[in-house]
């Protein structure tokens, strides 16, 4: 029952786009405290996140997330893992059509609406990037209290 809740609650995905106006969602947007959770090797790196409002039930939130390259690669998806208080609730992945050469920035937006049912707790949301062979590029992991 708990794992349909939770899939309902971060279902909600209101979109996933890209964006090329960084300038404009940084002024607008709350930088967040996030962790790289890949490794020193990864060919793309996260370099900041940001939040369109304070995390809180019953509102919809935006969650974007910029990142370098160092390599000529494509990323062809978002996986998105869900834990509350270290157990993973969800899985989900989101397709994301980027190419990027060295020194290329891409943007990655994920929005999701936390109904107000949703249980208090510590929530993790880690970002994971991979390219058409599956392989990692990058990954990210950031957490909020609700």
């Amino acid at each position: 029952m708990k794992k349909y809740l939770f899939l309902f609650i971060f279902m909600s995905l209101t979109f996933c786009a890209q964006s090329s106006n960084l300038r404009k969602f940084l002024l607008r947007a709350i930088p967040w405290e996030f962790k790289n959770c890949g490794s020193e090797n990864d060919p793309m790196v996260v370099t900041a996140i940001t939040l369109d409002a304070v995390p809180e039930k019953s509102v919809s939130d935006e969650i974007t997330i910029v990142g370098v390259s160092n390599v000529h690669d494509k990323i062809v998806q978002a996986k998105i893992d869900v834990f509350l208080q270290n157990v993973k609730i969800t899985s989900l992945s989101q397709p994301f059509a980027q190419e990027a050469d060295p020194g290329d920035q891409w943007i990655f937006k994920y929005g999701s609406f936390i109904p107000n049912i949703a249980p208090t707790g510590r929530y993790t949301i880690q970002f994971t990037f991979v390219n058409s062979r599956q392989q990692q590029l990058t990954c990210a992991s950031l957490q909020m209290d609700l």
